[in-house]
């Protein structure tokens, strides 16, 4: 009893005084790059988490832009823990490239991009289940979600993980509790997605219809391309029984980012 009065009283105190500022850590370092989250945490015990990827054409942004905290801020007011993470930005040689890629490099850039992207996704959940406790969140209730070039690195990371290309890089017999997408797609260079025996775990999608950044429906360059909302929609959602909400923006581009 004691115990839940000092939460009730600690959660009453930081309504009053604004969400408790997040604690930094680095929970990978891979080659020159130190990866950190900044992790928000919440009164609620045995929490669960939510990991979130920023958006930013895999060139740009950071894990704590200042558009981003107002939605930190309120997830932790909600009871859930809030991982916002870095991630590898593949995009970043075409900033100081002296001459125009050709068609075959864009795509190999791409392609390692979200690959990395996918890679420090699967450092950061593997740090997060093996600090669970010391977190105080739940490692079965692990949701990750993103904006954009994030969106992609989640859908993507997940999309792996249900056809089995995760093994080894993800703790044994770990599954996502949900994957909560803002314009994203999956990207795959293996040619279309095939949903036949595959278990993802629940979705929601957030999408403009008339996104010309990461495509709707497809975007593909031979076996290269992104599937959208419609396409993962259309080909395995709507003739499945798994939980998803799909929310669409009518003639709304890439804003839903």
């Amino acid at each position: 009893m004691k115990r839940k009065i000092v939460a009730l009283l600690a959660a009453i105190v930081a309504g009053q005084l604004g969400a408790a500022a997040p604690r930094t850590e680095i929970f990978a370092i891979k080659g020159t790059d130190t990866l950190r989250m900044d992790f928000y945490s919440t009164t609620a015990e045995d929490a669960p988490c939510l990991v979130f990827m920023f958006g930013g054409g895999f060139i740009r942004g950071t894990r704590n832009a200042q558009q981003y905290i107002d939605f930190f801020e309120d997830m932790a007011s909600r009871g859930y823990a809030v991982a916002t993470i870095d991630y590898r930005l593949g995009l970043t040689p075409l900033l100081t490239a002296t001459q125009k890629p050709s068609v075959g490099d864009l795509v190999g850039l791409l392609t390692n991009s979200v690959d990395i992207a996918v890679e420090d996704l699967y450092s950061a959940t593997s740090h997060l289940v093996a600090s669970a406790d010391r977190l105080g969140i739940d490692p079965a209730k692990i949701i990750i979600s993103g904006s954009s070039a994030g969106a992609i690195a989640v859908l993507t990371g997940e999309w792996r993980r249900a056809t089995g290309k995760a093994e080894g890089a993800l703790p044994e017999g770990f599954r996502y509790a949900g994957v909560v997408s803002m314009a994203g797609a999956i990207f795959t260079a293996e040619g279309r997605p095939r949903f036949k025996d595959v278990d993802m775990c629940p979705l929601l999608l957030f999408h403009g219809d008339a996104d010309s950044n990461v495509p709707y429906r497809t975007l593909a360059v031979g076996k290269v391309g992104m599937f959208g909302s419609d396409y993962i929609y259309d080909k395995y959602l709507k003739k499945g029984d798994k939980p998803y909400y799909v929310c669409i923006y009518p003639d709304v581009d890439h804003v839903v980012a």
